[in-house]
């Protein structure tokens, strides 16, 4: 006998084998592992890794379902990745695409997918067309597999609807597939569609399509540029610089397209394209804006014409209303218009200049952009590559990256060449005139007047006019940029974390700063309490900035007076050890004062306020840990006073606690099970807390807690004794689910206990005594929230506990007035097989229980005019909804009357109008 067929001798023998299965089960990832035949959610495949089995399962064309999320109430969306309001705005003109979707379809058929209104895509990061995530691992042959093997869904009548799904997600490879191997006819519309969305991959396939078409129509190219130029500022969605950065650079570099040469071919052009704040973006978006402007030269030299010879008058853009009230008077506008025009003027002068200059040298001093855009982009790549040694070319590449991503404002003198320093004062200057006029342009020049010229003058008046409509958005202060002015501190000194917050990397100008306070401070003894709350502002912020340097060059007098609430001040700034222990050495000497002032009345000691501060403002682990370690009698002596009750709190600080649960004596202070968790834990953190738990305190899980599924299956698998001992109470208002979960785990325990005694003997018995517990547990404790029932539901179904929904069924079936309660936790069961798509159990509860099945298919509206969608079984209405096709197609072989839909109440996403058009073309229901 060979090895092969001992093992199958051995293998036949029941006993044997459940004995050897015994051993190998697995029952802490019960709840997650299913049956190869069970898997059909794409989104669940794509969501946990399983990629190559989603690749398997397409190439059988074995059942799956492609809805990203399941709905469960009529008419009610769910939410996906956010999208912009430009591609919302081509929702619902799918169906009115270019296409031969139905040339062969009669005009009635037309009329009806037509009728297909308010189509939303759920833009879904599990989605089988998403690219960050599962099209990576796609190829053209799994495309060609997908609209192969399902047909029904994205090939027949729905080409159009997969089309605009694909540019929706920019998957270039699955519209190549679906027109060269599948015979789908583009329009030129999808070209601009593509492009204004974003969708540049797909843009440029289909642009290849309509070259010649479209580098011959001057109609079709004015549009594209009026699509990029003209958005309104006053529009609900703001074009950021790097989409108009990144549509500038398709046309003219990847499409070859040059921009039109007048403004009249545009509707309302203006030439402050860029809605930005210079300084605080970083030096790689600067340059593309600029790259922008120099390749739009020619369309821009009327407004530069104007900026050089002072001609330039600001005015609203077409449709753009001045939004105040009250109303500013005319008079009021024109004079702020004119400050602006003024400023804007200087840029073509670069600066005032002398009536008596000669006009060769104003010349030289007019605003200009580089001709050439590549000798920007040499200019650039000179001054921002250091690639002069082989040997370090990553570390070149690094640094290189490193500026490119530097924040403008972070830019000085120490952290670069004066090379590059004056060329990012001169890229600053060469955006400024082409930031919005009404908002960023103050902002952008207010900064560089103070920041590269130290020039407040135009801060200043724009700051004392309380402008209407020509205003900065941002208050700058001397402090910001370490430009020392004692009366501005004198003036304005709050605790705002502002200092030095423009000139982060240049430590000699902030150490000169506080040079120049410390002097004044100490030579301005007159209004000591004055100086004292500026010191106590400046010490404060310092303790933000987190450097001890610059701390020790700022003068403390010994005699300062530090109150309770300058302490806790402190503390909330607190980032390091470092700084902690600073901190703690300023309280001991403000402590070590009292003691000695015994006149004084005796204070709350500050010291025993430091625990508390640490919890409160939610400061790292690490400094909780190092105050117990390194100042042990000062922790004991105020762990007692620590309250957590009634307070939200982060996970560090319970980890805090009950890593160190022994500390605090009550520990009814800072059980954050009766406290309730308020941080929104994940599963590990809550499952920390538990294992450091004492056995004889109970605990639960908040109510809002949103991982209450998998923590409920963690504690009945790992920590049943806790459930046995009650010490665990579900408090949580799912309870349907946690003892579902108790009964199957107690009827998977009796019958591994069977298995392993008497192989299959008493197999019946076991059931019944499961199904008895449950019909027990559920007629004591009816739920009446349909979404726990559903929830639950869900979770056997995945599971395929089918002498659970056998249970659900006999009840319903049976039902008598003691028990007829029992019909909703069937309807729920339909709801949720309509949703998730489980055809395989649809057809098995119909086999064994077809006319309760078949009376759930049946139409709620008893009246003629009760035919309408909202009229029809939640089933029917659900599978809609969820686009599952092949459900629908099983209920509708059952369904007794031609489905009616009232079309202007149905609110679809793609996925439905997929199934709609699939159904509307085959005649098997109509839209009303």
């Amino acid at each position: 006998m060979n090895d092969n067929n001992k093992f199958l001798y051995i293998w036949r023998n029941k006993i044997i084998k459940n004995k050897i299965l015994s051993f190998l089960r697995d029952d802490k990832n019960f709840y997650s592992s299913y049956r190869y035949n069970r898997i059909f959610s794409c989104s669940w495949m794509i969501e946990n890794g399983y990629f190559e089995l989603l690749k398997e399962k397409v190439e059988k064309g074995e059942y799956l379902v492609f809805i990203n999320k399941n709905i469960f109430d009529n008419g009610v969306l769910p939410l996906g990745l956010p999208r912009s309001l430009t591609k919302k705005k081509y929702d619902n003109n799918i169906n009115n695409n270019n296409n031969n979707d139905n040339k062969n379809k009669n005009n009635k058929n037309n009329n009806n997918n037509n009728n297909i209104k308010n189509n939303q895509i759920i833009f879904d990061s599990n989605s089988i067309f998403y690219k960050e995530k599962a099209a990576i691992h796609w190829d053209l042959n799994f495309y060609n597999n997908l609209f192969k093997n399902y047909s029904n869904y994205f090939l027949n009548f729905n080409k159009s609807i997969t089309e605009s799904t694909l540019i929706e997600y920019d998957n270039q490879q699955a519209l190549q597939v679906l027109v060269e191997n599948f015979n789908h006819i583009l329009g030129i519309e999808s070209f601009f569609k593509s492009f204004e969305i974003g969708s540049y991959e797909c843009s440029f396939y289909i642009f290849n399509k309509f070259k010649n078409e479209i580098l011959k129509s001057k109609k079709h190219q004015t549009r594209i540029w009026n699509i990029i130029l003209n958005y309104s500022n006053m529009k609900n969605e703001l074009i950021t610089s790097e989409i108009l950065n990144q549509r500038i650079d398709f046309i003219i570099n990847k499409c070859q397209i040059p921009p039109t040469t007048t403004t009249t071919d545009l509707e309302s052009f203006v030439p402050f394209l860029f809605e930005i704040k210079i300084f605080k973006q970083k030096l790689s978006t600067i340059i593309d804006c600029v790259k922008s402007i120099i390749q739009l030269n020619e369309l821009f030299t009327p407004f530069i014409t104007s900026i050089n010879d002072k001609s330039y008058k600001l005015k609203l853009p077409k449709n753009q209303e001045i939004i105040c009230s009250p109303a500013p008077p005319q008079s009021k506008i024109d004079k702020e218009f004119k400050m602006l025009n003024k400023l804007i003027s200087q840029l073509g002068s670069s600066g005032k200049q002398d009536k008596d200059q000669d006009k060769d040298k104003n010349k030289n001093n007019k605003f200009k952009l580089p001709i050439d855009i590549k000798e920007f982009e040499s200019l650039i790549f000179t001054n921002f590559n250091n690639d002069n040694n082989n040997n370090n070319n990553n570390n070149n590449n690094n640094q290189q990256q490193q500026q490119l991503n530097t924040i403008i404002c972070d830019f000085n003198q120490n952290n670069t060449t004066n090379e590059q320093f004056q060329l990012i004062k001169k890229l600053y200057l060469l955006l400024l005139p082409f930031t919005n006029h009404f908002n960023c342009f103050i902002d952008n020049w207010n900064f560089y007047k103070i920041n590269y010229e130290n020039d407040y003058q135009d801060y200043q008046t724009f700051k004392k006019n309380d402008n209407f409509i020509v205003k900065g958005t941002i208050r700058f202060h001397s402090k910001m940029f370490a430009h020392y002015n004692f009366n501005d501190l004198n003036n304005e000194c709050i605790d705002d974390n502002k200092l030095f917050e423009y000139c982060k990397n240049e430590k000699q100008l902030q150490i000169n700063y506080l040079n120049n306070l410390n002097n004044d401070l100490k030579n301005n003894q007159s209004n000591n309490n004055n100086n004292n709350s500026i010191l106590k502002c400046i010490l404060i912020n310092l303790i933000w900035l987190d450097d001890m340097e610059l701390i020790k060059n700022l003068n403390i007098p010994d005699d300062i007076e530090f109150s309770q609430i300058n302490i806790t001040m402190f503390i909330s700034k607190v980032k390091s050890i470092e700084m902690f222990d600073f901190i703690i050495q300023i309280i001991k000497k403000s402590e070590l004062k009292l003691e000695l002032n015994k006149s004084q009345q005796q204070q709350v000691s500050k010291i025993s306020i430091v625990l508390q501060r640490l919890i409160y403002s939610y400061k790292p682990i690490t400094i909780l840990e190092h105050y117990k370690n390194k100042y042990s009698s000062d922790y004991y002596s105020s762990v007692s006073s620590i309250d957590l009750r009634d307070k939200c709190y982060s996970f560090e600080i319970f980890k805090f606690v009950y890593d160190n649960l022994s500390d605090f004596k009550d520990l009814e202070k800072v059980c954050t099970w009766q406290n309730n968790i308020n941080f929104a834990p994940t599963l590990n953190q809550i499952k920390y807390l538990v294992e450091r738990t004492p056995q004889n305190e109970k605990y639960s899980l908040p109510f809002n807690c949103n991982v209450y599924k998998p923590f409920f299956e963690y504690v009945v698998e790992e920590r049943f004794q806790d459930i046995q001992n009650k010490t665990f109470v579900p408090e949580n208002g799912k309870t349907m689910l946690f003892w579902y979960f108790i009964f199957n785990k107690e009827f998977r325990n009796n019958n591994n206990n069977n298995e392993k005694h008497d192989g299959d003997s008493g197999d019946d018995e076991i059931i019944l005594k499961y199904k008895l517990n449950l019909m027990n547990f559920f007629d004591e404790k009816f739920e009446r929230d349909p979404s726990i029932i559903r929830e639950t539901l869900s979770k056997a179904c995945s599971l395929n506990d089918l002498h659970f929904i056998d249970l659900i069924m006999e009840k319903a079936k049976s039902s008598n007035l003691k028990y007829r309660y029992y019909n909703i936790y069937s309807n729920c069961l339909m709801e949720v097989l309509s949703s998730i798509g489980d055809l395989e159990i649809l057809k098995y509860i119909h086999s064994k229980y077809p006319d309760l099945v078949e009376q759930n298919f049946k139409s709620i509206g008893q009246k003629q005019d009760q035919v309408g969608f909202f009229f029809c079984c939640p089933s029917i209405r659900l599978s809609i909804l969820n686009g599952n096709i092949d459900i629908l197609s099983f209920i509708l072989n059952l369904y007794p009357e031609k489905l009616s839909i009232t079309s202007s109440r149905l609110y679809l996403s793609f996925n439905n109008s997929q199934l709609l058009n699939h159904f509307l073309n085959l005649k098997l229901f109509e839209i009303d």
